[in-house]
């Protein structure tokens, strides 16, 4: 009578190769998680939330209404974006405003300070801002807690609505870049603006 052998080597390589899938899907799983957390929805209604980045933050960048918190559906809301780079040498910004595009629609974008040009880009929830120096500054461009840029939207439905400014969302970030091409991540803010 002949006896089977087993071949442990196979049952130990099919073990391992099993092994070794379950770890992948669980990192996989775990990154894709974690690019959750970090990004915006871009199925969120209202606004988008503030992603936290662990950077050391230098300056700020602030938005606030130019005629007060409360308007009524058709009016005209103006926020002026301040900034303050704690005496860095800007080249550049880039501005993130989560905001409800069902509630308020982007009317213009105007440049406020005589340094920089700005270039607008609207996506779901979210305007960038993005701003650079102009070519004929040749002086200095470091901000002091001046108005660098003036978003206007119309009001278009009653509630209570959140701006944020945020750190974070998908690949872009809210920053200034200041002359030597190095990322100055500044403070941030976010303020409610009531629709009746």
């Amino acid at each position: 009578m002949e006896e089977e052998r087993v071949d442990y080597r196979a049952i130990f390589l099919l073990l391992g190769i099993g092994i070794l899938i379950v770890v992948v899907m669980v990192f996989r799983s775990f990154n894709q998680t974690k690019d959750q957390k970090n990004t915006v929805s871009d199925k969120q209604s209202d606004v988008a939330k503030v992603a936290i980045v662990s950077k050391k933050k230098t300056g700020y960048i602030k938005i606030n209404p130019r005629n007060g918190f409360s308007y009524k559906v058709g009016d005209t809301l103006s926020l002026l974006v301040k900034a303050d780079s704690l005496g860095n040498d800007v080249s550049g910004f880039d501005i993130l405003i989560g905001y409800s595009q069902d509630a308020f629609s982007l009317t213009g974008v105007s440049d406020l300070s005589t340094m920089f040009k700005s270039y607008p880009l609207k996506k779901n929830n979210l305007l960038i801002v993005t701003g650079t120096k102009k070519l004929q500054v040749n002086s200095n461009s470091v901000l002091k807690g001046e108005d660098i840029v003036e978003v206007n939207l119309a009001c278009l439905k009653k509630g209570q609505y959140s701006f944020t400014l945020l750190t974070t969302s998908d690949k872009e970030k809210t920053q200034m870049v200041n002359a030597e091409s190095k990322i100055v991540y500044p403070d941030l803010n976010q303020i409610q603006i009531k629709v009746e």
